[in-house]
């Protein structure tokens, strides 16, 4: 509670700071067109870290790994299809096994492959001559509940990690050592220095490097790290740590020196899964942006840019990775750094590695702002950050009115989210480059040819529906209470007239049937299993829960249930649509940016070059529904079954814009003024106060709020 109340105080300074003496807090000036690890005056490097650039790769090569023997080269290949080793353009060997490892030899190449029989594992070892001739193998039955994952070689000892110990043998199959660890964790690295390492990385970054001690069937711990992640090293250190500043050098006492600092290059680089050394001194970046290569450079072949920073924080019970939350806004970062000649954008993870967590970043994040230090831009939504806040505050821009009526190459009604987020921000304060449709879908010879269902008709089937089938699957109380009481927030409140309309009928039909609701959360006794048309058609649910990231994904749920289907969405208290639009990855400009415009160079940039989801401009969507109806053709690869066939019908598409254009709202709403109603609904609950009480209560309480906010 006490940091809650400092969260809001903190909250509740920002509009008498920023309006005291009618002036805002100055920014600082920031040294935008040099590049910081350059001496301005001699243009000597003075840099901690060495001087890089970058360039993309030529190939795009899809190797999971590349290994040289005798000389040449080889590239180990992982897919759906099966795995393969290449020398050259030939394929020297084939399999269609789960693929632990491939580690070359003196004595050739060795191939490491999981079989399953049964209810037992196997790990199966070849080894290869150069031209994928075999010259040995040997099959090594695992213990029960102990399944494979990584191999690796160091000297003669074949190294295996499985699930729940480190498992060594020799080339003729005999157990040289099992090292107990605890499940699921850790992994195998060699280092630059040929010794394999048992490293355990926590799952917000950071861990520990033991070397493996086989006489002893232990692990010694070497050092530990706080952030980041290890990789193999180069020809200065076994290792190399990747963490947001850049990469570091270490030793293995833990010692460690900068390598590169991205800052000091005039660089921005996120989402780093791998830092590979290669013969010349270049170093391979790989991860969730596509493929780069770091080049050794003077200091006069950098490029001055000016430096946008965008800010992520990520809102939950549990802090998740930085990079595996944003893997789509890396990959568009990148892009456009890559594209850009006068600005970059740098990525800022506001929780710091993991070392804050989602609450200490926003406070962080709060203070950054009262001294007038914030990113220029802010990423919300989606679990992230809630926009409220920030555009009751004047903090962010309008982007329709600054931005786009003045910019020749974009129209306003191409962007498809625009009508949305107006409406529930009032005005265009965010854009994202992509979003996807969030429905339920009923049987129509139920619910008749409508876009939404109210209340009223929802108690009538729940009441309906005989015990041991349900309106809904896993369907809780507190479930149902959000879905429908943020949906009538963002109807009920407008924040430009700083009004709001509660205490009426309908908000009083919404706390009934949120109090009378029959709640069928998932238990043994209710499992689901099946496809939606079945348990719908046989009567056992009644609603099923659609997501729709990609055209295709409509027409799949429209022919998998065998009937006319509508669309409802969750109930609304007029029946209205009940279909919402996600926004993937909004971004807002904050009011203190000192480049606005270059802010809205890579809004723009997101806009028209997303790859993620349903693209929210509507000339890429309409290439993708384009694509939906393109037929696959025969030599055509598709192994996960993305491509209709056949593929999407002029019916199918006519119901996809449909849809689409009787949806109303985003997903987002204020959190604030949720609590307020969660509040009075309790009381309800409790038997406290009636539900016309509680409307008028609530109408009381958030016209108050809204007031004082707008």
């Amino acid at each position: 509670m006490k940091r809650f109340l400092a969260l809001l105080l903190c909250l509740l300074l920002l509009p008498a700071l920023c309006a005291c003496g009618g002036e805002k807090a100055e920014a600082p000036q920031r040294e935008t067109l040099s590049v910081p690890g350059v001496d301005a005056a001699s243009g000597a490097w003075i840099g901690r870290g060495g001087c890089f650039r970058l360039e993309p790769c030529e190939d795009g090569d899809s190797a999971r790994s590349t290994f040289s023997y005798e000389g040449q080269e080889y590239r180990f290949y992982d897919g759906w299809d099966g795995s393969r080793i290449t020398r050259g353009d030939e394929t020297i060997y084939e399999t269609k096994n789960v693929v632990s490892g491939v580690r070359p030899a003196e004595q050739g190449i060795w191939v490491a492959e999981e079989i399953r029989d049964g209810n037992d594992w196997y790990e199966h070892f070849t080894l290869l001559s150069g031209s994928g001739d075999e010259r040995y193998s040997l099959h090594i039955k695992l213990p029960a509940d102990s399944f494979p994952r990584t191999f690796a070689l160091d000297g003669d000892a074949l190294i295996l990690n499985c699930s729940d110990a480190l498992r060594l043998y020799d080339t003729q199959g005999e157990s040289l050592a099992v090292i107990p660890h605890a499940e699921w964790a850790g992994g195998i690295l060699t280092g630059s220095d040929g010794t394999v390492y048992f490293v355990d990385e926590e799952r917000l970054g950071g861990g520990s490097v033991s070397s493996i001690d086989v006489e002893g069937s232990s692990f010694r711990e070497l050092f530990t790290y706080e952030r980041g992640s290890i990789c193999r090293g180069d020809d200065s250190a076994p290792f190399l740590l990747i963490h947001s500043e850049g990469v570091d050098r270490v030793q293995s006492d833990g010692s460690a020196s900068p390598l590169v600092i991205w800052a000091e290059c005039g660089l921005s680089v996120s989402g780093l899964l791998e830092v590979k050394a290669q013969p010349d001194g270049s170093y391979l970046l790989t991860g969730f942006a596509s493929p780069m290569r770091m080049l050794p450079a003077e200091p006069s072949e950098l490029k001055a840019r000016i430096r946008l920073t965008l800010g992520v924080i990520t809102l939950g019970s549990e802090q998740v990775n930085f990079a595996m939350g944003n893997e789509s806004l890396i990959r568009s970062v990148s892009d456009f750094n890559a594209w850009s000649t006068d600005c970059y954008v740098e990525l800022l993870d506001l929780c710091e590695d993991g070392t804050l967590n989602a609450e200490q970043a926003q406070m962080k994040l709060n203070t950054q702002i009262l001294a007038g230090e914030s990113p220029d831009m802010l990423v919300f939504g989606n679990g992230k950050l809630s926009p409220f806040p920030f555009l009751r505050r004047g903090l962010l821009r309008e982007m329709d009115a600054e931005f786009i009526e003045s910019d020749p190459e974009i129209r306003l009604e191409d962007i498809v989210t625009a009508p949305m987020l107006q409406k529930d921000l009032g005005g265009l304060y965010l854009l994202g480059g992509s979003f996807y449709i969030e429905s339920r879908c009923g049987l129509q010879e139920r619910f008749g040819e409508v876009w939404g269902w109210d209340y009223d008709t929802y108690r009538r089937i729940d009441r309906e529906t005989p015990e041991g089938s349900m309106v809904m699957y896993n369907l809780t109380r507190d479930y149902f209470f959000r879905e429908s009481a943020s949906r009538f927030l963002r109807r009920a409140v407008d924040w430009q007239s700083g009004s709001c309309d509660f205490d009426n009928g309908d908000f009083v039909k919404l706390l009934e049937a949120c109090r009378d609701m029959r709640e069928t959360p998932e238990d043994p006794n209710n499992l689901v299993f099946g496809l939606s048309s079945d348990l719908m058609n046989g009567g056992y649910i009644v609603t099923s829960l659609c997501m729709f990231t990609a055209p295709e994904e409509y027409a799949r749920d429209c022919r998998e249930m065998g009937k006319p289907i509508r669309f409802i969405g969750f109930p609304t208290p007029d029946a209205s649509c009940g279909t919402d639009l996600n926004v993937v990855d909004t971004i807002g400009i904050l009011t203190g940016s000192e480049h606005p415009l270059e802010c809205w160079k890579f809004v723009k940039h997101c806009l028209l070059h997303s790859e993620r989801d349903l693209s929210a401009y509507r000339p890429l969507l309409e290439a993708q529904v384009a694509e939906a109806q393109r037929a696959k053709g025969e030599d055509e690869a598709d192994p996960l079954g993305m491509k209709l066939d056949p593929p999407m019908s002029d019916a199918e598409v006519r119901g996809f814009y449909e849809l689409l254009g009787h949806i109303e709202h985003t997903t987002l709403y204020d959190s604030a003024a949720l609590d307020i109603v969660r509040e009075e609904f309790a009381a309800v609950m409790a038997g406290d106060k009636s539900p016309q009480e509680a409307a008028g209560l609530v109408q009381s309480r958030v016209s108050l709020y809204v007031a004082e906010q707008s």
